[in-house]
């Protein structure tokens, strides 16, 4: 049952992603869900919250999502876990992809 409490439905998924910093920095990780509002991922590489990345998640063999997103939750132990929120454009155009989809 879905959690009643959160404003979008999550989806568990274990994609291996990339983020790229604005001071050029590439940091690997896994993305442990995703919904139209964000996702959770974990990874060795140290963010600060509040840090603007973009993530490239490989939706198919031959398409890769370039995603721009917000730090705002982490842990404080290593693997570090992630929160990442997407603005409201990028939630539009989650919502378009994943109805052109189903």
């Amino acid at each position: 049952m879905p959690d009643e409490s959160r404003r979008f439905l999550r989806v568990f998924r274990d994609l291996p992603l990339v983020l790229h910093t604005s001071a050029g920095r590439e940091i690997e990780g896994v993305m442990l869900d995703m919904s139209l509002g964000g996702f959770r991922f974990q990874s060795r590489g140290e963010l600060e919250v509040g840090e603007v990345v973009t993530a490239e998640i490989p939706v198919s063999h031959d398409r890769t999502l370039r995603i721009e997103g917000t730090i705002v939750h982490r842990n404080m132990k290593d693997p570090y876990h992630y929160g990442i929120s997407f603005p409201y454009w990028v939630q539009d155009r989650l919502a378009g992809l994943f109805l052109e989809n189903s």
